[in-house]
């Protein structure tokens, strides 16, 4: 799974997606994702974009993409994070 945010609508994002795997770009995730795990195939595997949730504003859609990533993507790259990591508190006891 790959998690990502966008103002733009997600035809348009996916459009991107797509014409980066089929430039073959070494930044892309689709085209990583094939050759690390599907090198076997000569055509890409199939991917499916959805739409998870829309925002009212960008903050939150910020937040809610490092906690969609922190918890289940497998295909985001740290450097995509773009410093949107969730502080995560831990208390303690001290005996």
């Amino acid at each position: 799974m790959y998690v990502g945010q966008t103002y733009r609508t997600l035809a348009e994002r996916a459009k991107e997606h797509r014409r980066a795997l089929k430039d073959f770009s070494l930044s892309s995730f689709m085209f990583k994702h094939w050759v690390i795990d599907h090198n076997e195939l000569n055509e890409p595997p199939k991917f499916e974009f959805s739409v998870i949730h829309h925002y009212r504003d960008p903050l939150t859609r910020m937040i809610h993409e490092a906690v969609a990533i922190g918890d289940r993507a497998s295909l985001n790259s740290k450097c995509e994070w773009r410093g949107y990591k969730v502080a995560r508190l831990s208390v303690e006891k001290s005996v």
